[in-house]
Protein backbone atom coordinates (compact mmCIF):
# COMPACT_ATOMS: atom_id res chain seq x y z
CA UNK A 1 0.00 0.00 0.00
CA UNK A 2 1.31 3.94 -0.83
CA UNK A 3 1.64 6.07 1.94
CA UNK A 4 -1.26 7.97 0.40
CA UNK A 5 -3.57 5.08 0.78
CA UNK A 6 -2.37 4.39 3.82
CA UNK A 7 -3.02 7.84 5.11
CA UNK A 8 -6.90 7.86 3.27
CA UNK A 9 -7.32 4.56 4.78
CA UNK A 10 -6.25 5.42 8.46
CA UNK A 11 -7.81 8.53 8.36
CA UNK A 12 -10.98 8.07 7.08
CA UNK A 13 -12.08 6.31 10.23
CA UNK A 14 -14.16 8.60 12.22
CA UNK A 15 -12.90 7.61 15.83
CA UNK A 16 -9.19 8.14 14.08
CA UNK A 17 -9.94 11.67 13.47
CA UNK A 18 -11.52 12.34 16.83
CA UNK A 19 -8.55 11.16 18.47
CA UNK A 20 -5.50 12.71 16.24
CA UNK A 21 -7.87 15.93 16.38
CA UNK A 22 -7.59 15.35 20.68
CA UNK A 23 -4.01 14.53 20.75
CA UNK A 24 -1.91 14.70 18.17
CA UNK A 25 -0.92 17.56 15.30
CA UNK A 26 -0.69 15.35 12.42
CA UNK A 27 2.32 16.11 9.78
CA UNK A 28 2.95 14.60 6.66
CA UNK A 29 6.27 14.07 5.40
CA UNK A 30 8.40 13.70 2.33
CA UNK A 31 9.79 10.74 2.04
CA UNK A 32 12.94 12.04 0.30
CA UNK A 33 13.67 14.30 2.88
CA UNK A 34 13.48 11.22 5.52
CA UNK A 35 15.70 9.08 3.80
CA UNK A 36 18.19 11.98 3.06
CA UNK A 37 17.50 14.67 6.02
CA UNK A 38 18.77 18.24 4.93
CA UNK A 39 21.86 19.38 6.61
CA UNK A 40 20.18 22.11 9.12
CA UNK A 41 17.88 22.96 12.27
CA UNK A 42 15.03 21.00 10.09
CA UNK A 43 17.26 18.49 8.99
CA UNK A 44 17.69 17.39 12.91
CA UNK A 45 13.87 16.19 13.50
CA UNK A 46 14.57 14.17 10.40
CA UNK A 47 17.69 12.35 10.81
CA UNK A 48 15.75 11.42 14.54
CA UNK A 49 13.18 9.82 12.20
CA UNK A 50 15.00 8.52 9.40
CA UNK A 51 17.26 6.71 12.61
CA UNK A 52 14.79 4.52 13.91
CA UNK A 53 12.55 4.08 10.75
CA UNK A 54 11.57 0.40 10.03
CA UNK A 55 11.32 0.63 6.34
CA UNK A 56 11.52 3.42 3.94
CA UNK A 57 7.98 4.57 4.69
CA UNK A 58 5.33 3.82 7.53
CA UNK A 59 3.23 6.22 10.16
CA UNK A 60 5.45 7.54 13.15
CA UNK A 61 4.80 9.74 16.44
CA UNK A 62 7.39 11.93 17.65
CA UNK A 63 7.28 14.08 20.87
CA UNK A 64 7.86 17.81 21.03
CA UNK A 65 11.23 17.46 21.63
CA UNK A 66 11.42 15.43 18.48
CA UNK A 67 11.96 11.60 19.95
CA UNK A 68 10.34 9.47 18.07
CA UNK A 69 7.78 7.39 20.54
CA UNK A 70 5.94 5.14 18.57
CA UNK A 71 6.63 3.85 14.69
CA UNK A 72 4.12 1.34 12.59
CA UNK A 73 4.42 -0.16 8.80
CA UNK A 74 0.37 -0.93 8.93
CA UNK A 75 -2.42 -1.87 10.93
CA UNK A 76 -4.60 -4.96 10.95
CA UNK A 77 -7.89 -3.15 11.96
CA UNK A 78 -9.24 0.28 13.42
CA UNK A 79 -8.69 -0.89 16.85
CA UNK A 80 -4.89 -1.30 16.07
CA UNK A 81 -4.82 1.77 15.26
CA UNK A 82 -6.22 3.61 18.29
CA UNK A 83 -3.89 0.79 19.92
CA UNK A 84 -0.68 2.46 18.15
CA UNK A 85 -1.58 6.12 19.25
CA UNK A 86 -2.58 4.76 23.28
CA UNK A 87 1.20 3.39 23.16
CA UNK A 88 2.48 6.93 21.95
CA UNK A 89 0.69 8.63 24.43
CA UNK A 90 2.04 5.77 26.77
CA UNK A 91 5.29 6.33 25.89
CA UNK A 92 5.18 10.23 25.97
CA UNK A 93 4.11 10.15 29.90
CA UNK A 94 7.19 7.58 30.13
CA UNK A 95 9.41 9.71 28.83
CA UNK A 96 8.10 12.95 31.41
CA UNK A 97 8.20 10.93 34.34
CA UNK A 98 11.74 9.17 33.07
Amino acid sequence: MFAGAAREAVFSNPDVIKRVNADFVPVALKAGLVNRPPDDEEGLLYREIERSKPAPQGICVVNSAGKVLNWTLMFDDDKSVLAFFDRAMDRSEERRVG
